[in-house]
């Protein structure tokens, strides 16, 4: 199958010796022509890219955001800059950056275990080009299993993907093709129109795929489709993938194939809607790509009602068994066609029934991010040399179907209920079949045994005291400082609150605060107040304070500043901050936006300010899961007991809930993100509830970022009572602020 290439060079190789054997002569230009072509095979540019070496860009742990980081790259130039919190990149000239992405027409996606044939990017590109195929934003073949599978488990997970294979072709005929995410040719252009934008940690991060689920290109195919785009499956096979070589990694695969479809739904239906409208739309389209996308979970739920629901014989016909037969000859012919015997649905269906918990799994898992509006973390399936270890549940669930069905046949027998004897037989046999010959019974009991092992061994108590951990690069190995001011990451969050992170004396070349301030002055430092509204009361409580350079988020802009100019800008906003108190009112908030850098500068100098009551603390939180953990004990033992600690930025997700419990902050901030998908999100509505309830009535929550009438008619509701945003008062300059309250 791989060696079409080697056979063609060969082919060549022998044709050109015939030829200089009988004297013959060729062209120059067709020596050349052959060497180019051997050049352009073998030759090969290799470069790599980690997107988690840069704080700048997305840290969420799935693929979809792999992909995301590199695409929103392309067509840019940048410098890679070291700062306290990591490397950060930065737009920069073409002329004198280090990272340059060129702007493709096309990006070719594809998977580590996938193989393509040399002609697959010839040939889709070809076809993309061709007019008649402008509106195609996606060409793919959906992938096959390799041939010559070395086990039961290999041959019949593969004939299953590749029954898939033809089911994509018959979807594609109907306009309902999905997106593969093993491989695939996509059109930038069509990638550009999806694109998204959101900030985290104060960072630009481009969307392009979704990642909301575990099977981010399916959700996107949607997407693509209410764009106006197709997609194309090219009717060849010119692409290979590996199959999970044991049950233990097939389990992985499978639960993920079988998370996010119900996701999915809902946004389908709302394409459905907008393109009935239009009239662009078929039921057959609509019916395809929903049963796509639901069948795992309602075929799982209806086999096992009838699997464990009781029926009386009245109420079983042997019509039913017939109502199946056009089903499994269809799966046989199709397992002919691609190469396999037609005898092998009766494994397949074994096959099912020992997967059943395995996609019930994965349902559960859809359901509970519907609830929570967490995202899914991907599983990667693994690949090693050693067997997987399969988790318990999916090694005994088989065994407890396999006990189900035979308490089944032995109580039919003695009812005489005759209808029903026959499906569990056919399940008895099928599902002891699947065990022996796709998870094995050695292996069920290795499996078994590994997971009930540490139950019986003794567990040292491991008593945890607070240390001081050094986190991150010493000052001595990095040269010159840099520092990004509303470090986001956790990576940031960690390393500049490092205990022994040293700032210069100035008596070690610290320049002169003169100077200092010049080269702040250069980067159009302004401090923002934003007002605070109490939405019961309808009138302004407090004004959060922060900085901005040449209007945009300190981040990026600031990214270039060394730690001690960083520092200094942020105790110089808490100076502003002290003399903007004077003007108000006695009872108003004053929030101050800091670093967790500076938040350990206050705990050490402990300003005036901070003794005022009124003064929130704001240090940024988003998504990152290791603040409390990157914060030293010291710094947040006096940050929770002494200062009003404001968590920024919150998004109610598990991780962040465990943070608000340990914490105790006296005011939370609602990411302005989380507020403008309030109003379409039930689950996300009621994460906001939970988190009220975790954190008390004696914690403050605002929601940021309120924009419209409908977002704030859902806080009310949710009965949040505090909020910030263009809807209810636009930032002011600090030094208006005073002439703003007495008018």
């Amino acid at each position: 199958m791989f060696l079409a290439l080697a056979h063609e060079f060969a082919e060549v190789a022998a044709t050109l010796r015939q030829g200089a054997g009988e004297g013959r002569q060729v062209a120059a230009a067709r020596v050349a022509q052959l060497y180019g072509r051997l050049e352009n095979v073998f030759r090969a540019s290799l470069t790599s890219f980690e997107r988690k070496q840069y704080v700048s860009l997305s840290s969420e742990p799935n693929k979809a955001m792999n992909l995301n980081s590199y695409i929103g790259l392309m067509g840019g130039s940048y410098s890679v800059h070291q700062t306290l919190a990591g490397k950060v990149l930065v737009a920069d000239d073409p002329e004198h950056a280090t990272f340059v992405v060129p702007n493709p027409d096309y990006v070719l996606t594809l998977d580590a275990d996938s193989t393509l044939l040399p002609e697959y990017c010839l040939r889709l590109v070809y076809l993309l080009e061709q007019e008649e195929y402008r509106h195609v934003a996606i060409a793919q073949t959906p992938y096959s299993a390799y041939p010559g599978a070395a086990s039961r488990l290999e041959r019949i997970a593969g004939a299953t993907t590749d029954i898939q294979h033809i089911v994509h072709q018959g979807l594609a005929n109907y306009r309902a093709g999905f997106w593969v995410g093993a491989n695939a040719v996509i059109r930038k252009r069509a990638l550009d129109s999806l694109e998204e934008v959101s900030w985290e940690g104060g960072y630009p991060v481009k969307r392009y795929i979704r990642d909301r689920t575990a099977i981010e290109d399916t959700e996107s195919s949607v997407d693509i489709a209410a764009k106006g785009w197709e997609i194309y499956n090219y009717p060849e096979r010119l692409s290979y993938s590996a199959t999970p070589p044991d049950f233990g990694a097939l389990c992985i695969q499978r639960r993920r194939w079988a998370d996010g479809g119900l996701l999915v739904v809902p946004k389908l239906w709302r394409y459905y809607k907008q393109a009935k409208q239009a009239g662009r739309q078929s039921f057959a389209e609509f019916y395809l790509r929903m049963n796509y996308l639901a069948s795992i979970s309602w075929t799982t739920l209806a086999l096992l009602v009838l699997l464990v629901f009781p029926f009386a014989n009245e109420l079983v016909s042997p019509w039913i068994a017939v109502l199946a037969v056009p089903y499994f000859f269809a799966m046989s012919t199709d397992l002919k066609y691609a190469g396999y015997r037609r005898r092998d649905v009766i494994a397949i269906y074994g096959f099912n029934l020992i997967l059943v918990v395995v996609n019930l799994a994965g349902t559960v898992s859809s359901i509970g991010q519907a609830v929570t509006g967490a995202r899914a973390t991907f599983a990667r399936t693994p690949k090693i040399r050693r067997r997987t270890v399969t988790p318990m549940l999916f090694v005994v669930a088989p065994y407890a179907l396999v006990a189900l069905a035979g308490y089944t046949l032995v109580h039919d027998w003695e009812h005489h209920a005759v209808n029903s004897i026959l499906f569990a037989a056919v399940n008895l046999v099928a599902a002891v079949f699947a065990i022996v010959a796709f998870i094995g019974l050695r292996a069920s009991v290795q499996d078994i045994w590994i997971q009930i092992l540490p139950w019986f061994r003794k567990r040292r108590r491991v008593v945890h005291e607070p240390t001081r951990v050094q986190i991150g690069v010493p000052a001595e190995d990095l040269g010159a400082w840099e520092h990004v001011l509303d470090l986001g990451t956790s990576a940031a969050v960690a390393t500049a609150v490092a205990p022994r992170v040293q700032v210069r004396s100035r008596s070690e070349g610290r320049p002169e605060r003169g100077a200092r301030q010049q080269s702040l002055d250069a980067y159009g430092l302004e401090t923002l107040s934003q007002p605070i509204y109490d939405i019961e009361a309808g009138r302004i409580v407090g004004y959060e304070l922060y900085q901005r350079i040449n209007g945009e988020a300190p981040p990026v802009e600031l990214a270039r500043l060394g730690i001690d100019d960083a520092l200094h800008l942020e105790r110089h906003l808490l100076e502003r901050a002290g003399s903007a108190v004077q003007h108000l009112p006695p009872d108003a908030w004053v929030s101050v936006n800091l670093s967790a850098l500076a938040l350990r500068d206050v705990t050490k100098r402990r300003p005036r300010l901070a003794l005022r009551d009124g003064v929130f603390f704001d240090v940024s939180v988003g998504a990152q899961r290791g603040f409390v953990d990157g914060l030293a004990q010291d710094v947040l033992s006096y940050a929770t007991s002494r200062l009003a600690l404001s968590l920024d930025d919150v998004v109610p997700d598990a991780p962040t809930l465990v943070v608000v419990r340990r914490v105790r902050p006296r005011m939370i901030k609602l990411d302005p993100n989380w507020i403008h998908d309030l109003p379409s999100s039930d689950a996300k509505q009621a994460q906001t509830q939970v988190l009220m309830r975790i954190a008390g009535e004696s914690t403050i929550l605002v929601a940021e970022g309120v924009e419209d009438e409908e977002e704030l008619e859902v806080l009310r509701r949710l009965g949040v009572r505090f909020a910030e945003g263009y809807l209810l008062g636009p930032p002011r300059q600090l030094d208006e602020l005073g002439d703003h309250l007495q008018r």
